[in-house]
């Protein structure tokens, strides 16, 4: 018999599916024995939140466009030869009256059976997934997530979570809602900004490290170190401060969509919802009394895939 040490590596490929408010993301990773290296990452634009009518209804449109990349995805996955699928769906599915349509063409086309999670199980793999990537998570941290159609706060130490609490405020949602032409008018701009200011509360919260994770912010940090091309690789735990989420909302206001996607190391298909990320972010930042916030890459798919790993 081989000793314990002479056994060949466990190898499983993994795909981990995230249906989000305002996009479907889909990560592929290799674990070798518990240790994780990271294949493939895709992202396409599918606005369910925005789609939706008032009714509650996700439009068909949209539904196609999922259906679509979640095909277009799934092909690189066999490609890739992977074992283990794993997709989940947020907000957006949450309150679509028609999301058990899309659930099921989802499984016609594709194979793949969607949950749809609760907001307290969305916090709790975006936080597994921000503890994959700490060497030594001791400190007590606040984390924010922030996606198209809500906010989750989620506070708590190591792999304990205290609280988790879920706004209904996302980019997607509060871009339709206020915006009421080409460009943020001041008077949409201060509605937003009460609106933002009257649901975010972190008052027993404060004085804790920061963190916040969702594409919005990670988009936020992109322009942030536009002029500086040796960051760029560095987004993780890339540090925005007040003022600097304060420049960009007040140059994002002023300008139209195609305007916004003409500045540096803007992503193009978030140029329209930008203003309401940075928003959301600044206020949680102010509520919470900190100078600013560490950025977190890590999110709902890399919680699954922990998840899976120690399983």
């Amino acid at each position: 018999m081989a000793a314990m040490k002479d056994l060949p590596p466990q190898v499983t490929r993994i795909a981990a599916f995230d249906f989000g408010s305002n996009a479907t993301k889909c990560a592929i990773v290799e674990n070798k024995n518990g240790k994780v290296n990271y294949l493939a990452e895709y992202r396409v634009q599918t606005r369910l939140g925005a789609s939706m009518d008032a009714d509650g209804n996700i439009s068909e449109t949209a539904m196609r466009a999922t259906v679509e990349a979640a095909a277009e995805m799934m092909q690189h996955c066999r490609e890739m030869n992977v074992e283990k699928y794993l997709a989940v769906g947020t907000e957006a599915l949450r309150k679509a009256a028609n999301s058990g349509k899309l659930i099921e063409q989802l499984k016609q086309r594709t194979g793949l059976d969607l949950c749809v999670i609760s907001a307290e199980e969305e916090a709790a793999l975006t936080w597994r997934g921000m503890l994959a990537t700490l060497e030594n998570p001791r400190a007590e941290i606040l984390l924010f997530d922030s996606g198209g159609a809500s906010t989750e706060l989620i506070y708590g130490r190591e792999a304990v979570i205290t609280h988790i609490h879920s706004f209904p405020l996302g980019a997607v949602t509060l871009t339709r809602e206020y915006m009421s032409g080409e460009a943020f008018s001041e008077t949409d701009y201060q509605l937003m900004l009460t609106y933002i200011n009257s649901i975010i509360n972190v008052a027993t919260w404060k004085g804790k490290l920061l963190m916040g994770s969702g594409g919005g912010v990670v988009a936020c940090a992109k322009v942030a170190i536009a002029g500086n091309a040796s960051l760029q690789t560095e987004l993780h735990n890339y540090y925005l401060d007040s003022a600097e989420l304060m420049r960009q909302i007040e140059l994002y206001r002023r300008c139209t969509a195609e305007e916004r996607r003409q500045i540096p190391g803007m992503e193009a298909d978030r140029a329209d919802i930008i203003l309401a990320s940075a928003m959301i972010a600044l206020a949680i930042v102010s509520a919470a009394e900190a100078p600013g916030l560490y950025v977190c890459t890590s999110g709902i798919r890399q919680g699954l895939i922990a998840l899976e790993v120690r399983r």
